[in-house]
Formats: structure tokens, C-alpha cells, sequence
């Protein structure tokens, strides 16, 4: 009865069926050795079993809980499920949630995008502005780009009211988002009075209040790439970055434009989908089944940028990604690029290097230092992929 009920079933609990009956059919020694994984496994059985006995509506005679019969198997106490990824909290990094989206509420870009509104600057009251305003003219010698800094936003919570993400900004350059990362890093004090500014937010009125007085900044996504066997692509910044040079990231990361005169702003989906062509030369959609899987939107304190992460998986290997990448027209942004597995010892190696706090990076087992980023990208990748997004 087992055995045929697999076949019509779905769980999410990291193994597909084929899995799942290839170990029923071949007995206990091909059981993982990793207690974690064993766990995850007995728990699918478990799963497949408990939906069994109630379609047929059996009376389950047990001498023991099915928690007792998880660890008599598994050989070890099992381990708490806990609601985040490896109790990874983001606040320990700097990342502040807005928003975030999951498998049955997708940030849906024909629906649940809405407009940017343009607004004038306002005063900002997070630092001392005399103090900033060393560091703005130290770095307006490389003034970069202009882009959009966020002021206010209405969350895409589906309720009556608020059926799409709404954000108001006003216009910035890029230097000044590299001023106050500066200043912040010279000042941790100031940093931690705009921390407790955060945790009291939703005291005084939530985060779109107290965002309203921050200093200008910028709007950034970061968009993880996973090749067709989902394997991820970990690419090294060059020397030569003016913010985090040498450091890995997690695909491709860029920054929202301005724009041109008389133009609408791109959204968040225009922005992932430029971040794809320009440095990844993804320029066709079906490559990724034209699936960008939005799943957090928040505040970067650390340097007052505003966050999309989103992900796709490719329908290519990784050599024909890297051919695309070396002919991208950011492919300058590369130093280079490299394949790591989607699984626990990864994520743990890449949490491994930030335990200290939003400032000091340590390096994995081999000596490589991760963007902080890093952490919110492969925590949300590991959870989209178990939810089946991709």
C-alpha cells in the first residue's frame, strides 16, 4: 500500500519519490549516514505513511510516538525544526525584513508590482550631518552613477488595501551610498543608536516611517544563479571593486538605475532581469523559464540600501553559463567564477565566516571571505529549493 500511494504524493522535506522508493525497495543499508539527512528522510517515510492510514482510514496501533520510532532508527536524538534555516537570524548581519514572499504568495510581477513614485529628498536624521558630510565630499571625486534611494513603500501584504509593493524614492548617486557605508563602519556606535531605532520601529509608526529620515543610499538585488543541475554559481569580485573587492558573492548583485529623462523607473523584476543580461548575458528569458523567484525585500542597515533577493535556476550546465558570463558586458565584475552544492555544508561554511557581527568577516577553510549577502542569499536559496519554487 506504501509503495503505490508514493506515487501520487507531494512533500516538501528535501527527497523526491524516486528517492523515497528506491530506499523502500532496497532496504535500510542504502539509508544516508548523515544523521540530518536520515532524519529528513525518516521523517518523509513517516509522512508517506500518516497520509496512507488516513486515506484508508486505518487505526494506527502503536507501541511507542512516532517520535520515539524516529529516534529509534535514526539512532540519535532528532534535531528541533526550528521556522529559520539554521537559526540564522539576518538582523546578526545588518538585514532588516520589509517583506518576504513563499511559495503561496509569490511577488507576482503582472500583479503585485506596483508603481515607483518620485519625491524629493528629505532631511536626513539617522547621523550627524556635518560629521556625513566629510565623507560625502571625500567620495563626490567619484561620484558614479545616479540611482534611486528608497523614502517610503506600501507592502504587498494581499490584504484589501495593499495588493502590491509600492515604493516611493528620491534620486541619489552612487557615492553617497559609499559615504555612508564608510561613515557607518567609522562610527559603530551610530550604527547600533539606528539599530535600536529598527527594533523599536514598529513602536513609532514601522520601518517606512524611520526610513523616511535615512540617508540616501541606493536600491540593490542580489540574484542567485543555479545551473540545471543545481549547482550554484559563486563568483569572486575583482581587486579593483570600489566596495568589497576580492569577496564571493552569490550570482549576480546591481544596482537600480535612475533612469533617462521622461522615463519610468525600473521596477525590482526590471532590475533582476538587467542584473541577468549585463552580467550573467542571460538575455533570454526561457533560459530561466522566465522564473525570477522574489523572496525578501528589506533593509541593508549597514550601508542604508534597500534589498531584493530572488533566484533562478537555468535550464544550463555550468560551462555553457561561464562561456555566456565571459562574453556579459559586466563581465569586468568577475575575477572569477565557481560551482558550490546547494546542501547544509555549504550554507554552514558561508554562516561559518560572519559569527562576529555586521563588520568582521572571517573566511572559510579556504581562506575565502563572503559578502554578507551571502548569508541572506544561500539561507533563502536552501528554503525556496525545499519549497519547490525553482
Amino acid at each position: 500500500m506504501i509503495y503505490s500511494r508514493l506515487h501520487g504524493l507531494d512533500f516538501d522535506l528535501g527527497w523526491d519519490r524516486k528517492t523515497v522508493l528506491n530506499v523502500l525497495k532496497t532496504g535500510d543499508n542504502v539509508l544516508p549516514r548523515d544523521s540530518y539527512q536520515r532524519q529528513v528522510f525518516l521523517e518523509a517515510v513517516q509522512s508517506v505513511m500518516n497520509h496512507c492510514f488516513d486515506i484508508e482510514t486505518e487505526q494506527r496501533a502503536l507501541g511507542a510516538s512516532p517520535h520515539r520510532y524516529v529516534a529509534l532508527f535514526l539512532g540519535t536524538p532528532p534535531t528541533e525544526t526550528h521556522f529559520q534555516p539554521f537559526g540564522f537570524d539576518p538582523a546578526s548581519v545588518g538585514f532588516f525584513r520589509i517583506i518576504d514572499w513563499n511559495f503561496s504568495r509569490r511577488l507576482d510581477r503582472r500583479h503585485n508590482i506596483g508603481p515607483i513614485t518620485v519625491v524629493p529628498s528629505l532631511h536626513q536624521d539617522w547621523v550627524d550631518p556635518v560629521s556625513l558630510q566629510v565623507y560625502l565630499e571625500e567620495e563626490s571625486v567619484k561620484p558614479g552613477s545616479p540611482c534611486p534611494t528608497l523614502v517610503a513603500y506600501d507592502e504587498d501584504t494581499r490584504e484589501s488595501a495593499n495588493q502590491q509593493l509600492c515604493l516611493s524614492v528620491a534620486r541619489s548617486q552612487y557615492y553617497e551610498h559609499v559615504a555612508i557605508r564608510r561613515y557607518l563602519r567609522d562610527h559603530p556606535q551610530d550604527y547600533q543608536a539606528i539599530v535600536g531605532r529598527i527594533l523599536r520601529s514598529d513602536q513609532e509608526g514601522g520601518l517606512s516611517k524611520l526610513i523616511r529620515g535615512s540617508p540616501n543610499s541606493n536600491i540593490v538585488v542580489n540574484v542567485t544563479v543555479q545551473s540545471r543541475n543545481g549547482r550554484i554559481m559563486m563568483v569572486r569580485r575583482p581587486q579593483g571593486a570600489r566596495v568589497w573587492p576580492h569577496f564571493y558573492q552569490v550570482g549576480v548583485h546591481e544596482t537600480m538605475n535612475w533612469g533617462e529623462p521622461g522615463r519610468s523607473l525600473e521596477n525590482c523584476h526590471d532590475l533582476a532581469v538587467r542584473a541577468l543580461v549585463e552580467e550573467a548575458n542571460l538575455t533570454d528569458p526561457e533560459l530561466y523559464n522566465d522564473n525570477i523567484v522574489f523572496f525578501w525585500f528589506g533593509l541593508y542597515a549597514v550601508e542604508v540600501s534597500a534589498y531584493f533577493f530572488a533566484h533562478v535556476k537555468t535550464k544550463l550546465e555550468e560551462g555553457e553559463l561561464v562561456e555566456l558570463a565571459q562574453r556579459a558586458h559586466s563581465a569586468y565584475e568577475f575575477e572569477e567564477i565557481d560551482w558550490y552544492d546547494l546542501n547544509r555544508d555549504t550554507v554552514k561554511a558561508v554562516l561559518s565566516t560572519w559569527q562576529h557581527g555586521p563588520w568582521d568577516s572571517g573566511t572559510d577553510d579556504r581562506g575565502r571571505r563572503y559578502l554578507p549577502h551571502a548569508t541572506m542569499s544561500l539561507t533563502q536559496l536552501y528554503r525556496v529549493s525545499r519549497q519547490g519554487m525553482l
